[in-house]
Parts: C-alpha cells; sequence; structure tokens
C-alpha cells in the first residue's frame, strides 16, 4: 500500500513540475514498463509449454529405461540363477506343489479292479 502511494506521489510531482520533457519520459517509461510485463508474461508462458512438452518426452523416455533395466535385471537373475545352480523362490514353490501332488498320489490305495467272469484269464488283478 505504501509503494502504490508513493508511486502516485512521485508521478503527481512528476506532473506538476510544469516540465513537459519530465511528463514525456515518465509516459514513455511507462509504455516501456507495460510492453515489457506483457513480453515477459508472454516468454514465461510460452516457457512452461516448452518445459511440459519436455517434461512429457523425458517422463517417456525414463518409462523407457525403466521396462529396458526391469528386463535385463531380471535376465541377470535368471543367468546367476543357471550359473550357481540356485533355485528362485516361484522355482521352489512350484517343486513344493509338485512334491505334494505326487505324495498324495502315492499314498493313496491302489485300487483293484474286478475281474469280469469273461475276462478271468486276461485279467491279473491290477
Amino acid at each position: 500500500m505504501l509503494k502504490m502511494r508513493s508511486a502516485a506521489v512521485a508521478q503527481e510531482e512528476v506532473l506538476d513540475a510544469g516540465n513537459g520533457v519530465n511528463v514525456k519520459v515518465f509516459e514513455m517509461v511507462r509504455e516501456l514498463l507495460k510492453t515489457a510485463r506483457t513480453h515477459l508474461a508472454a516468454f514465461t508462458q510460452g516457457l512452461r509449454a516448452h518445459g511440459m512438452e519436455h517434461v512429457q518426452e523425458l517422463r517417456v523416455l525414463a518409462e523407457g529405461f525403466r521396462s529396458i533395466a526391469i528386463d535385463r535385471l531380471q535376465g541377470l537373475q535368471a543367468r546367476s540363477v543357471e550359473i550357481l545352480g540356485l533355485a528362485t523362490r516361484e522355482q521352489i514353490e512350484q517343486l513344493s506343489k509338485d512334491l505334494g501332488r505326487l505324495a498324495r498320489r502315492l499314498d493313496k490305495p491302489k485300487r483293484v479292479r474286478k475281474v469280469r467272469k469273461g475276462d478271468e484269464g486276461t485279467a491279473e488283478g491290477v
């Protein structure tokens, strides 16, 4: 508020001085400041728009690098597991499931097929 008041007082003093040169300089400076303000606003707006384009481009590049890095890391993990002879957690879980299924199948008693009267010579009771 104080700055606005002092600017208004300074403007009145220049206008009241009666010197036509001071008034012309003041008007010229004011017009230059208005023009500079509009140019600055346009420049910052263009800079923001241009910057956002670059941000989008960088985001796309980062996603591409991320997917490539994940693929390479998975490949390195698989190679290291093969070289060391170790199994991954998923492989161990799958082996455990398979072994559990096999154990259940072995624990079940064998079914004995009933021998039909016509098949007595061919059936062995399996």
